[in-house]
């Protein structure tokens, strides 16, 4: 066959192989030739890509009910495969369908993120590569990548050379980390106490139980009207529990607490703990990344001076989930805690002295999550990140301001780090806090069930509030500004 026989045969030829993937199963054991591995890849891509173009023309929450669910996929598993396309195209209409678009632009409920496609696309790499991230003789260069990961965030947020730490799947797992190693560094006494507001994520809670913390000894603290942890308030609590034989090891301290986006007084809180001898914690899981921008870094201040600081890249850093990170201002602290040796692993002395995350990290096996935030940052740049976070500040503000020049919505707290609490309140003739907290569910329900847009709430001094995060790159103040005209609307008609 020439040159011109093949260029002529060759649509020929895809089609057939297209043909063939959606006909029946194309695997050898459990392997794929390779003209089907690439067009399977091309048929998810495509599916990407088009789910990307056509987000904003859906709606942001789509779920489904588990019986409707359980007739589509409940099924014993086939003996033989089937046609490749047909199963992923039934994953994606049942499966990946039914569920909270958390890239949305009028995602607006818990704290939704856009992923970067470089994002993506890295994690498509680093799961084909298969990489355990474990220990440098497993993966030299992801182990690397990791470090410098790391040593970005460690410059962003102030902290020494001294620090370091490892990418986790979320939150829990770091602040998990944390409260091990704090426990660690207290010497484990038998009486620990573990302190913190009563707006701290339930991650820092659950933490707390697994590494053995007392139901009893377990301080969640009241936070102040403005619910951020009040320093006073600590002090007193830590001293009676010294007086009755406890002993602190931890307090947990809030860089952006989940309902509010309040940051706790870090500075004081920081004085407090480094004078009495208590490991400090700051769960700055979404809130961490406001650093990169100038008033965010302001608001943040004294977040440098903790002991270890919990990030999410998956949420105001626009990555894929899992991507979770802890960092700790002495990064030995996380050796002492984790660096446990197995004869089986004696080979990864070979790498001494080079990055070894499992020594540093509750897991053993984890996938390579610094790619997708190395190759992200290295395709957009800094600047682009830096810009978004800072939109996300920005259109809040202004979600702020639409509330308090509103005649039918009250705000409730100050606007703070991408997130706005507010209700509706028309005044004169809705009755008391029972009501409006019955309005605002109302609204709520008719938000979810009817728009596009998604929203959350919270319970703020045992008041009901709307609750809309702004952090999505895409989100614009078209998006902001049309879904609080239809919570307006709502409001009046619910009168």
């Amino acid at each position: 066959m020439d040159a011109e026989d093949g260029a002529r045969d060759a649509p020929y030829d895809r089609e057939r192989r297209a043909a063939t993937v959606r006909s029946g199963p194309m695997t050898h054991g459990l392997r794929m030739p390779p003209d089907v591995m690439r067009e399977l890849a091309t048929h998810v891509t495509e599916i990407l890509v088009e789910r990307s173009a056509s987000l904003r023309d859906g709606r942001a929450w789509d779920g489904e009910f588990k019986q409707d669910l359980r007739e589509r996929l409940l099924e014993p598993p086939p003996e033989t495969g089937r046609p490749p396309r047909e199963v992923i195209d039934r994953a994606v209409r049942d499966v990946l369908s039914p569920i909270m678009r958390h890239d949305h632009p009028r995602a607006f409920g818990f704290v939704p993120s856009e992923p970067t496609w470089p994002g993506v696309l890295a994690d498509f790499l680093a799961t084909g590569f298969n990489v355990n991230a474990a220990t440098w003789l497993s993966a030299s260069g992801p182990s690397q990548l990791e470090a410098v990961v790391i040593d970005w965030f460690r410059r962003w947020l102030g902290y020494p050379e001294t620090a370091g730490g490892a990418l986790t799947s979320g939150g829990s797992a770091a602040a998990l980390d944390a409260l091990v190693a704090a426990r660690e560094a207290a010497g484990h006494p038998a009486r620990a106490t573990v302190y913190m507001s009563d707006q701290s994520h339930s991650a820092q809670i659950r933490a707390a139980r697994i590494i053995g913390i007392r139901p009893d000894h377990l301080r969640l603290l009241p936070a102040g009207a403005d619910f951020r942890l009040d320093p006073a308030v600590l002090a007193g609590a830590v001293e009676a529990d010294r007086a009755a034989g406890r002993i602190p090891i931890a307090v947990c301290a809030n860089a952006g607490s989940t309902s509010t986006g309040a940051v706790d007084p870090l500075p004081a809180v920081a004085d407090y703990c480094t004078a009495h001898g208590i490991w400090l914690h700051v769960d700055a899981a979404y809130g961490g990344f406001a650093a990169i921008t100038e008033p965010g870094a302001r608001r943040l201040r004294g977040i440098e001076r903790a002991d270890s600081i919990g990030l999410d890249p998956h949420k105001w850093f626009f990555q894929p989930y899992e991507a979770g990170c802890l960092l700790v201002k002495d990064v030995r602290t996380l050796e002492r805690a984790f660096a446990i040796h197995h004869d089986v692993l004696q080979d990864s002395v070979w790498g001494a002295n080079h990055p070894n995350q499992a020594d540093r990290d509750l897991q053993l096996s984890r996938r390579d999550r610094a790619l997708k935030i190395w190759m992200s940052v290295q395709i957009c740049g800094l600047a682009a990140f830096r810009a978004a976070v800072a939109k996300g500040i920005e259109l809040a503000e202004r979600a702020g301001q639409y509330v308090v020049d509103s005649p039918v919505m009250e705000l409730m707290t100050p606007v703070s780090l991408g997130i706005v609490c507010f209700r509706v309140n028309p005044g004169e003739g809705v009755g008391g806090e029972r009501a409006l907290h019955q309005l605002n569910r109302k609204v709520l329900a008719r938000v979810f069930w009817e728009e596009r847009a998604f929203m959350s709430s919270t319970l703020l001094h045992r008041r009901f509030a709307l609750r809309m995060c702004v952090i999505n790159h895409s989100t614009s103040w078209d998006d902001v500004r049309e879904t609080l005209e239809t919570i307006e609307g709502f409001g009046r008609e619910a009168l």
